[in-house]
């Protein structure tokens, strides 16, 4: 349950900060009032009563503002000041002007020769317009773009893209620090596009066909085997859960999604705001919710129906929800390139999952688990291991701890545990390393030339606009 609400206030200060925060567009530009005719100036203090041809909606009494003439300019081009002005009362069309300050006896003759019309605005001119950027930081009791801060694989890409420090490299560290602590916790307990996966598994993904017969055919396959702790897998059970070359193949892609992106970054070209998790998330909630928002609120008929653009990332958000049919999690798993950069600091974490001899194997830790960090001799995959804590749960045999690194599980001896349950590295065969080593390379190749290819594109289109303008 912990978990649980972790997961639900991070997700509902995602949603302050996008919905509240940065939009919808709450802000609205300085008001001016124009055509008001001056009545009279009191000689002494400068105050004036003005006339409007209409006033519906008047000024508060009491808002500073800033008088000028129209039909008079300085030097820049901008109407011309004639004072700083507080209303005093409105009543009709009619408004009371005192100054702010105490003005000088030309001020109040510019005052009193002037004949106007004058105007009111909540701007003095030549000021550069900041209301939105006012209304926003209003609103901001922490920055708006936070969780895009925090997202692991913009900092580094957007750092290569722009060949300087950013902020979201700060940001970045701060999530493979906590990873030290508690591996890969920014995917099990922050992420709010892993909570809606969450949710979208338990509620739609589990009614799914495939899922169903899965879940039908796990417990008369996970009773076939041996199963005990460091024992050899057995063969029923690794096909209820998914394995082989295949798997392993799949769980890798995130790696090559990786590489592709920050390659692509060296060349000058982001994309990691296409597959990051958080500016997907971002970008799908933003078109799923603003045509109901304009619905709701100017009408149906006002809303204009969704661009290539907004299609395309809808269409990424659904599809990464709609994965939940075939498998939980499975963007997290196989695809997610900000998860492959959460997994560095979880392989080196300072606590790790462990498991003892209490062990049973009746593989309910393995159902549990919605990130297949589980493997078939129930110990732990590096770098998979959210430390979600599902597995310790639903142990009846209490077998299963979270200590660190360096230490046992529950005071059993280490004989009693595999080299991966005892956090030993895991030893890699030398044509796993080829094949990674080879994988990888080509994704960064492709990045390259990606981003070069999408470059060459943006320049081009640059040249033949710059044409057509001298045209």
């Amino acid at each position: 349950m912990t978990r649980r609400a972790i997961q639900v206030l991070s997700l509902g200060l995602f949603a302050a900060l996008v919905f509240y925060v940065s939009w919808p567009y709450s802000a609205r530009p300085a008001r001016t009032w124009t055509a008001l005719t001056p009545l009279e100036v009191e000689p002494a203090t400068g105050a004036a009563l003005v006339e409007a041809d209409h006033l519906d909606e008047p000024p508060p009494a009491g808002t500073a503002l800033t008088l000028v003439d129209p039909a008079e300019r300085d030097v820049e081009g901008e109407p011309a000041v004639l004072a700083r002005v507080v209303v005093d009362g409105v009543q009709g069309r009619r408004m009371r002007l005192r100054p702010a300050t105490a003005l000088t006896p030309a001020a109040i003759e510019k005052l009193a020769f002037s004949l106007g019309p004058w105007a009111l605005r909540e701007l003095a001119p030549g000021t550069w317009p900041s209301h939105y950027a006012d209304d926003i930081a209003a609103k901001e009791a922490l920055p708006a773009e936070t969780f895009l801060l925090l997202d692991p694989l913009v900092g580094p890409a957007a750092a290569l893209a722009g060949r300087a420090w950013t902020r979201a490299l700060a940001g970045c560290g701060a999530i493979l620090l906590l990873g030290l602590l508690a591996p890969r916790a920014f995917c099990g307990y922050l992420c709010p596009l892993g909570t809606l996966i969450d949710l979208f598994d338990s509620t739609v993904g589990r009614l799914s066909p495939a899922r169903r017969r899965r879940a039908r055919r796990a417990p008369a396959r996970a009773s076939q085997g041996t199963g005990a702790v460091g024992g050899k897998p057995t063969e029923g059970l690794t096909r209820a859960v998914g394995g082989g070359s295949f798997s392993t193949f799949l769980h890798a892609t995130r790696w090559g999604i990786m590489a592709l992106v920050l390659a692509a970054a060296a060349t000058g070209t982001m994309l990691a705001g296409f597959v990051a998790a958080i500016p997907l998330v971002t970008r799908g909630l933003v078109f799923v919710v603003k045509p109901v928002h304009d619905g709701l609120v100017r009408g149906w008929h006002n809303v204009p129906p969704l661009d290539a653009a907004q299609l395309a990332g809808l269409a990424v958000l659904l599809g990464v929800l709609a994965l939940g049919l075939f498998g939980r999690r499975l963007w997290c798993r196989c695809l997610c390139p900000s998860g492959a950069v959460l997994s560095l600091s979880g392989r080196v974490g300072l606590f790790r999952r462990r498991v003892t001899r209490a062990c049973t194997a009746c593989a309910r830790c393995r159902s549990a688990c919605t990130m297949d960090a589980i493997a078939d001799d129930f110990s732990t995959r590096p770098g998979r291991c959210i430390t979600c804590r599902a597995c310790a749960g639903v142990c009846k045999a209490g077998a299963i701890r979270f200590v660190p690194r360096a230490g046992q599980a529950a005071d059993e001896p280490s004989e009693t545990l595999s080299a991966d349950q005892r956090g030993e590295p895991p030893r890699l065969q030398r044509r796993e390393v080829l094949a990674a080593s080879a994988g990888l390379s080509l994704c960064a190749l492709g990045g390259v030339g990606l981003g070069w290819a999408l470059r060459a594109g943006r320049e081009a289109a640059g040249s033949v606009e710059d044409r057509k303008s001298v045209v």
